[in-house]
């Protein structure tokens, strides 16, 4: 059902989430509602808050770890931890390194802003299992960005296939 409706719908980033204005297509809520399903994370890392609906959605499948560089009103959840902050100070760095250490499956998701330098710096925090995705494919981050990075830290492309035949906006990987 879900497979039939996306084939048909306007791939426009105008797309509400319960009734919030939310920056992503329905495309990628259904490439992570299978991720959810396939990697059962224990953790989701969020970097770039905006207004919450993306959190939201989050928050029904797990606990949440999100950050900002401003305050935003995203309401409360009791799985959601909201942070706000610079993600490439050393302190946060260093937080999100260990919170990721200190969970056994994460899925994170880069979208603060500078999706390039993001994916470079907290890739390599990643253990095997561990998903990253990125948003604004091909408009804010492309391969040749983050290629050399995708090398090192042996990361394998993770549901391109589709993220691509949905016109998704996402990228991921598996560590």
């Amino acid at each position: 059902m879900i497979t039939g409706y996306m084939e048909e719908m306007d791939h426009t980033l105008n797309s509400t989430f319960a009734g919030q204005e939310i920056a992503q297509r329905w495309s990628d809520l259904f490439i992570f509602e299978r991720t959810f399903q396939e990697i059962k994370p224990d953790l989701i890392i969020e970097l770039g808050t905006y207004l919450g609906a993306l959190t939201h959605f989050f928050s029904l499948h797990g606990k949440v770890w999100t950050i900002d560089n401003m305050k935003r009103d995203i309401g409360n959840y009791t799985n959601v931890k909201y942070n706000i902050g610079d993600v490439f100070s050393t302190k946060i760095e260093n937080t999100i390194a260990g919170i990721i250490l200190d969970h056994s499956k994460v899925v994170f998701f880069c979208d603060n802003g500078n999706k390039i330098e993001e994916f470079k710096l907290y890739a390599k925090y990643l253990k095997k299992g561990d998903v990253i995705f990125v948003h604004d494919w091909n408009n804010e981050i492309m391969l040749k960005d983050i290629e050399y990075t995708i090398e090192v830290e042996n990361l394998t492309p993770y549901l391109h296939e589709l993220s691509i035949k949905y016109n998704s906006l996402l990228r991921g990987w598996i560590k």
